[in-house]
């Protein structure tokens, strides 16, 4: 992000990170792999078997221009948390 910081401060730009930029850094930071790619409910199981949903939200000074997600966890159900332990997450 550093190379991008001129850039931000003439355009008034607020910084951005890219979806796939994003996760490559959780998977970095948290030494583990990414699973998901927009695919399932995990981008990232970290190497303390922690499955990560990675997303970015922009800032607009007070305000975040945060996307709403919708998810359909019918046929998991209450289950979700055994699904990942049973490693049946992907």
């Amino acid at each position: 992000m550093k190379c991008r910081k001129t850039f931000y401060i003439e355009t008034g730009r607020n910084p951005y990170i890219e979806d796939e930029f994003s996760e490559y850094w959780i998977e970095k930071a948290s030494k583990g792999k990414q699973i998901g790619k927009g695919n399932c409910g995990m981008d990232v199981k970290t190497n303390k078997n922690e499955g990560i949903d990675v997303m970015c939200v922009i800032m607009n000074k007070g305000t975040s221009n945060e996307k709403s997600l919708m998810q359909n966890f019918s046929s998991a159900g209450k289950n979700l948390d055994t699904l990942f332990t049973e490693k049946k997450d992907v």
